[in-house]
């Protein structure tokens, strides 16, 4: 189980990476930084995983068509999508890949003192979240795992409440986008690994790895690559976290006791990340692949923890400040743009409540 807990982890980077290079590539982007390109994988694959898992829960109202499929069956149809997705990607791109891995790995040897200390403190969290980070429990837990379990125990999507056990007779309005419980499902499924070690360990490792790689591509945007200013902040970030993880009331607490959960990839991720892209716009209005990037993680957000669909206009809000203080109404364009998968969203709560769109489950 560790062995293939350890292969999946691989997978997962190695797939993160590729969807990563695939939208750079497809925006057209200058440069691409093997560290962004991870980044934007995972909120791509979010993303993707939601779109193709979506139809399989649901049907038009009047539809003769069951709404539920069984989760083994999408299991190994998401497999088949998996392989042509990352298959046509290598083969269309194999050339720049090839490349690109050549150009990250120079780069690695041109600044090796800080790629030693960040993958020393890096490793060194990494093996403090397999031997300590998991001793807490609580509903976020309990509903992650639960979650994961209960479809495939009950082979259906989302069919049970976890936290108690019995069945519902329709989905959960806040929970219905959040399919990536579901992902864990569909990959337990077909690697055999269990959905507790999927969740706890291999997605915890993850995020932990992820927050750390955001936190440095925001030190790169602030500092434009100094890389002593970027390593010094980088580790000040670090040792913050670590002074704060002991506390319940700061999200570095679920980055270190509760990684998997969606709030810790929302509070420890996505926030940054957007930083990460607020800056990088603000240094140039015109760049298209950053403003890719930050559309497709709060698209993506939304299959990991439907509280962005509160917190993130707020959060959004901040970037309006730059269009007035640049007087650029393509900052303000910009930021249209970027509201976009919030009013989505707000839209989908508001039609679910209206019985627009009708959440029964019908077998």
């Amino acid at each position: 189980m560790l062995v293939r807990a350890g292969f999946l982890f691989i997978i997962y980077i190695i797939t993160y990476y590729l969807y990563g290079f695939a939208v750079a590539k497809l925006c057209k982007a200058q440069h691409i930084s093997m560290i962004n390109a991870i980044i934007m994988g995972f909120w791509t694959e979010g993303l993707l995983f939601f779109i193709f898992v979506l139809p399989f829960k649901v049907a038009p109202r009047h539809s003769r068509r069951p709404a539920l499929v069984e989760v083994s069956t999408v299991a190994w149809i998401w497999l088949v999508v998996w392989l042509v997705s990352i298959g046509t990607i290598v083969l269309i791109w194999h050339r720049d890949i090839g490349r690109n891995i050549a150009d990250s790995c120079r780069r690695i040897s041109d600044c090796k003192l800080s790629v030693i200390v960040v993958g020393t403190v890096i490793g060194a969290e990494l093996i403090y979240e397999l031997l300590y980070g998991n001793y807490t429990d609580g509903n976020g837990a309990a509903y992650f795992v639960g979650a994961a379990a209960s479809d495939i125990f009950k082979n259906h999507f989302g069919v049970v409440e976890p936290e108690i056990g019995t069945m519902i007779s329709s989905f959960n309005t806040m929970y219905f986008l959040q399919t990536y419980v579901h992902h864990t499902a569909v990959v337990c499924k077909i690697s055999g690994i269990a959905p507790l070690v999927e969740m706890r360990g291999v997605m915890s490792e993850v995020v932990i790895l992820l927050s750390g790689l955001i936190t440095y591509e925001l030190a790169r945007a602030i500092f434009k690559n100094k890389r002593k200013k970027v390593l010094f902040f980088w580790l000040a970030y670090q040792a913050f976290i670590l002074l704060c993880a002991q506390s319940v009331y700061i999200p570095a607490y679920y980055l270190f006791y509760r990684a998997f959960e969606g709030k810790t990839i929302f509070g420890m991720l996505l926030i940054p990340y957007v930083f990460v892209c607020f800056w990088k716009l603000y240094d140039n209005e015109r760049d298209i692949h950053t403003l890719i990037c930050l559309v497709i993680a709060l698209f993506g957000s939304f299959t990991f923890c439907m509280s962005t669909m509160y917190i993130l206009p707020f959060l959004l809000l901040a970037f309006i400040p730059v269009a007035v203080v640049q007087k650029s109404f393509r900052q303000a364009v910009n930021w249209c743009i970027m509201m976009v998968p919030s009013a989505l969203s707000i839209l989908y709560y508001i039609m679910v409540m209206k019985g627009i769109i009708d959440l029964t489950i019908r077998w």
